[in-house]
């Protein structure tokens, strides 16, 4: 293992107002902004205000623009935020961003008190819903960018997230992260194993102890702390490793590559899932139905899979805090067999 400390990643910094301008730019495309106010009804330059600041543009702003220039924003929306079942219109949809993105139903925090943030969330989503035009365009990417690669993934869906200068840290190191897991899925395993307190009390590191917590060999672990290492994903302090900043959460990201990470995870489960008694040192179980149903039948069951992770999200954020001792892998598939 190395010994010369190697520099820390830092976190992608990003200008919202100057995101905003630049994702309104990109999404005027060739026309000017006086045609395009035009076409939204303006007798002045609307556009122009918008993408220099001097008014600000609303999330409901976004509903008029995109069908005026004829986005298919509702698709959009429903792919990146799949679980959404709603009436697509701006208040129900800023409230979905904040449920899936905020951890609003998971105010507790260790003592039995209620976290400060949350509080301060819920009072945001309260300003949000009394507002006539909702919250700008600005908070609504503050929150989408709650999650590493939300953000990213949002804006690409409209434009070209390379030609948005604003996003380019945050876009290189979404790639980045994106590229490694592809190469190596069980880079999101050595990063949770980072995190546990198992490895974390070392004075050293040691690939046994985070071989071990992962359940692959020595070889593996050391072999995906390198490749990490050598992408500028994790930080060695000479002595110990620290996990990225990235949290390599691609939960709403519809690229192929990332296809890698579901079929290595399934195959460790049919490999390695224990048969023994379950534990409290190993929470594990496993169960595969396969049933004929009506499309009905299936909506219902792809709604109670969104509710779960929902529920698995509330669970995590009421963790934050607490020691971490095992790194828990949640599989969960439903797909019609004749998906492809």
């Amino acid at each position: 293992m190395p010994d010369v400390e190697c520099p820390r990643p830092r976190e992608a910094s990003v200008d919202y107002h100057a995101c905003v301008g630049e994702f309104l730019r990109e999404l005027r495309g060739v026309r000017t902004q006086r045609e395009l106010s035009q076409l939204l009804g303006f007798s002045f330059n609307q556009v122009g205000k918008w993408e220099s600041g001097v008014t600000h543009f609303k999330w409901r702003d976004l509903f008029g623009l995109c069908e005026a220039l004829k986005v298919p924003f509702e698709q959009y929306f429903r792919e990146q935020f799949w679980s959404f079942s709603g009436e697509f219109r701006p208040s129900l949809t800023a409230e979905e961003i904040w449920t899936q993105l905020q951890g609003l139903g998971a105010p507790w925090v260790p003592g039995g008190s209620i976290s400060q943030d949350v509080l301060r969330q819920r009072k945001t989503l309260k300003r949000w819903a009394s507002m006539e035009q909702g919250p700008d365009l600005v908070e609504v990417f503050q929150v989408l960018d709650k999650v590493p690669s939300m953000l990213v993934s949002f804006v690409s869906y409209f434009v070209d997230v390379e030609k948005m200068p604003s996003l380019a840290p945050a876009y290189e190191q979404f790639v980045r992260a994106m590229d490694l897991v592809g190469r190596q899925p069980l880079c999101v395993f050595v990063n949770a194993a980072l995190q546990l307190s198992s490895y974390r009390s070392l004075s050293r590191h040691c690939d046994e102890v985070l071989a071990q917590a992962i359940g692959c060999s020595q070889k593996e672990a050391r072999s995906t702390l390198m490749l990490m290492q050598s992408h500028g994903l994790i930080f060695f302090d000479g002595k110990k490793f620290h996990p990225s900043v990235f949290d390599f959460s691609f939960s709403a990201v519809r690229k192929r590559k990332l296809r890698i990470l579901t079929k290595f995870s399934t195959q460790m489960a049919a490999d390695r899932y224990p048969l023994e008694p379950l534990t409290k040192k190993s929470p594990s179980t496993s169960s595969v139905r396969v049933n004929a149903l009506s499309q009905k039948a299936a909506g219902e069951i792809m709604g109670l899979v969104s509710q779960f992770h929902h529920q698995v999200a509330q669970v995590v954020e009421r963790d934050r805090g607490f020691n971490k001792e095992v790194v828990q892998v949640v599989l969960v598939h439903s797909f019609s067999a004749d998906s492809g």
